[in-house]
């Protein structure tokens, strides 16, 4: 009788499985194009950027810090399709939605028909992927990238022949025109390729040279960028930001499983359970076995198996070079650099859950991972990237021709998408429009004079009678900058200050103030 009971109960998890799959699919479609957030510092930058001509794209790119395909992908994009929040995210939601397509081909290269739809489940779901398609920038595009070259890996490893390496070499050079960590996942590549090399020296039939003649044809492409990429690397940035600390290596995971428009993080259970259960399936991913239908033990190879061990190569490699790159260059590491090995990472926890065979073994850990992930996926479309659009609202009653100084002007791409253009904004610490963020040589901009000195000599242009606000926030890095230079400014104009619009820190990842110096 329990054995029939058992039987019975495994029949309907094999029924209830694919309408699991099913959900995860059909809402990580829908969340890629849902989030009710205006558009942040970064994406707005990027879209007043990607309107210009692509040789002005270019000249501004020379000043920001990133390579040019996306901008140039997202202008013809909205030549097309449009400029609003909707149309220019909607670029990364379709790229998203494609790569699930690439990562059902990709995953089926290295496994199985039944590991590929779980991959594609995994993809569809995880925060990271849902978070980064709802986003103006190339993270979506990386992703893709990224899991077209591990497809075009797993090809030229069964068959090497020439138009694997020229599809490997095309799709790295697209990725290092991209975003610049491409550079460690192509360099990983070709560090696997001389280790095949010499793993297999004296086998002349096998043509491992192959997988570094790909990334050095790459890397040769990228030739004609590198003197615009040595100037970003010296001259822009955030050079405040400090390179991450060496422990990142064991914390990067908690990236992927949390929605990363958080900005002050409180502990959480589900966020830990979340992280707990996707470490657990990495893990098992690399180094388990597939179960036997009637045998319940989890046994550890710990040498791995040669497909769950060579994409946990070069995805942890490729992690340890870009953390380890950071820290020696003091330059700085946030989650998102991580999208050029987020989809191998979803392939190791989907090999996890194909580790445990049955079909309710595998709904029951599928489910537990599906549910965690779409609860913060749901949570996350309520979450508000920038307080611009409360900001910009305010400023409508401001009167025409009024100064609103933005301090700093980071603030200022998001800021003026949402705000009146009868008034005047004037970006801290260079005194200009603020609709571009220009990052180069930024902290000797802001060390070239005092806040008091700046507030003086502006100070000398302002009419008696013209209206002044000052847009604010503390947490770039500035210290009390824009505190000293609003106060300094209301002094030097015998004006007092008025807060308009409070700040409002824990409830936007890119808060700011709104104040009104009034005589």
């Amino acid at each position: 009788m329990a054995e029939t009971r058992f039987g019975q109960i495994g029949r309907l998890a094999q029924r209830v499985l694919p309408i699991l799959i099913v959900i995860d699919l059909l809402a990580g479609i829908t969340f890629r194009f849902w989030t009710k957030s205006k558009l942040w510092l970064d994406e707005a930058q990027a879209v007043n950027i990607s309107t210009h001509s692509l040789t002005q794209i270019v000249s501004y790119l020379k000043n920001d810090g990133a390579p040019p395909l996306y901008y140039f992908i997202l202008h013809f994009w909205m030549k097309v399709v449009g400029t609003s929040d909707k149309d220019v995210r909607a670029l990364s939601g379709v790229i998203s939605v494609a790569t699930l397509l690439l990562v059902y081909g990709a995953a089926k290269a290295w496994w199985d028909r039944r590991s590929a739809i779980i991959a594609v489940a995994i993809a569809a779901v995880l925060p990271y992927c849902i978070y980064f398609a709802t986003e103006t920038r190339m993270y979506a595009l990386v992703m893709a990238e990224s899991t077209a070259l591990l497809w075009v890996l797993r090809v030229h490893l069964d068959r090497p022949r020439w138009s694997t390496t020229v599809g490997m070499a095309l799709i790295g050079s697209c990725l290092l025109y991209t975003h610049y960590w491409g550079i460690y996942l192509l360099g990983v590549f070709g560090l696997f390729g001389l280790i095949r090399w010499y793993l297999h020296r004296g086998q002349p039939e096998r043509r491992d040279w192959m997988l570094v003649l790909a990334p050095t044809v790459a890397f040769v492409s990228f030739l004609p960028w590198v003197p615009i990429f040595n100037s970003q690397r010296l001259h822009t940035g955030t050079p405040w930001s400090p390179g991450p600390g060496l422990y990142q290596i064991f914390t990067w995971f908690n990236g992927f499983t949390v929605n990363q428009s958080e900005h002050l993080v409180a502990l959480s259970l589900h966020n830990e359970i979340t992280m707990l259960v996707f470490v657990g399936l990495v893990l098992y991913g690399v180094f388990g076995l597939v179960m036997t239908p009637k045998d319940n033990r989890l046994i550890l190879d710990w040498t791995g198996v040669p497909e769950t061990r060579t994409i946990a190569f070069i995805t942890m490699t490729t992690m340890a070079f870009g953390l380890l790159a950071s820290h020696v260059s003091g330059s700085a590491y946030v989650p998102r650099y991580a999208a050029v090995i987020a989809i191998p990472i979803a392939f190791l926890a989907a090999r996890g859950v194909r580790n445990f065979e049955t079909p309710l073994r595998i709904l029951i850990v599928l489910g537990l991972m599906s549910g965690a992930a779409i609860w913060t996926d749901k949570w996350g479309v309520q979450v508000q990237r920038t307080q611009a659009g409360v900001i910009g609202t305010a400023l409508r009653a401001a009167p025409a021709g009024s100064l609103v100084y933005v301090c700093p002007d980071q603030l200022g791409p998001s800021l003026l998408r949402y705000s009146p253009t009868n008034l005047t904004y004037i970006g801290y610490p260079r005194f200009e429009n603020p609709k571009i963020v220009n990052w180069y040589d930024y902290l000797d901009a802001y060390n070239a004079r005092t806040p008091a000195q700046n507030a003086a000599a502006q100070a000398a242009t302002i009419s008696s009678g013209q209206s002044v606000y000052v847009v604010w926030a503390p947490n770039y890095g500035l210290k009390l900058t824009c505190v000293d230079f609003t106060r300094a400014l209301a002094a030097s104009l015998h004006r007092h200050i008025v807060t308009v619009a409070p700040l409002n820190l824990s409830g936007y990842y890119q808060s700011m103030e709104l104040q009104q110096l009034v005589g």
